[in-house]
């Protein structure tokens, strides 16, 4: 994070010096093509205009980087970039995630649906057992690290969610008759995808106590923007546990 949008860009190009550098000298050489190494930047101050003109118009959505050895090299600017089956958007919202994991989870749903979800000769609880480990583990994959999921996300997540649990459960709506998806739940007796996230969380919160290096745990403790943080968030997840526990 930086002052000036042109400070953020020096930054950057100093940052892939050192990287590309550091590499160079083990005998390794980074690969710059599209969908490779590249930059995730949102660009804020009072020079964000000019710079995001320079790069997306002047420079074809680049960033010109001098390395000692290598010469001059392209540093692509993306909006959004996949990595280790994430996505990262340079305004941090979770919606291009959201959407990726619930694409992921249907496409991994639909050549199951008729053949596992839907026939009544297969018990509900192999078809919810099978939901969890090939469905919906690629529907909350790194859940436990998301913060305050926006109402959008939420939407989008439980129509994938809900896809497995109203076939397993042998609903469809008509005209005639609406099932709405807490009545789907209730029947099968599992939890929402709110309930989900949040237990992630607080699992991932657990791991964090056990394995992270002492820089993660006390840059935890550290007092991030009000309604952004993965910390925040969990405390009000450990805040509900809490009174779970209670009551």
């Amino acid at each position: 994070m930086t002052k000036t949008a042109l400070q953020l860009v020096h930054h950057i190009r100093r940052a892939v010096q050192i990287v590309s550098e550091v590499f160079l000298a083990h005998g390794l050489k980074l690969n710059y093509k599209k969908g490779k190494t590249e930059v995730v930047v949102f660009l804020r101050g009072p020079d964000a205009k000019s710079v995001r003109h320079q790069i997306f118009i002047e420079d074809e959505g680049t960033i010109p980087v001098n390395i000692a050895g290598v010469g001059q090299v392209s540093l692509n600017v993306v909006s959004t970039y996949r990595h280790l089956g994430g996505i990262f958007a340079s305004k941090g919202g979770l919606l291009p995630e959201c959407n990726m994991r619930a694409q992921s989870s249907s496409e991994a749903y639909r050549p199951l649906a008729k053949k596992v979800f839907w026939p009544r000769t297969i018990e509900v609880p192999v078809k919810l057992s099978l939901a969890n480990s090939l469905i919906f583990s690629r529907l909350f994959l790194y859940a436990g690290t998301w913060p305050e999921l926006s109402e959008r996300c939420l939407t989008v997540l439980n129509k994938a969610y809900m896809k497995p649990h109203r076939a397993a459960a042998r609903v469809v709506n008509s005209q005639s008759e609406h099932v709405g998806d807490p009545q789907v739940l209730r029947q099968l007796k599992v939890p929402t995808v709110g309930f989900r996230v949040r237990a992630m969380r607080i699992l991932y919160f657990v791991r964090v106590l056990r394995f992270a290096p002492d820089l993660v745990l006390s840059a935890l403790q550290q007092k991030a923007p009000k309604g952004s943080s993965w910390s925040e968030e969990l405390l009000k997840d450990l805040e509900w546990l809490w009174q779970s526990s209670e009551s």
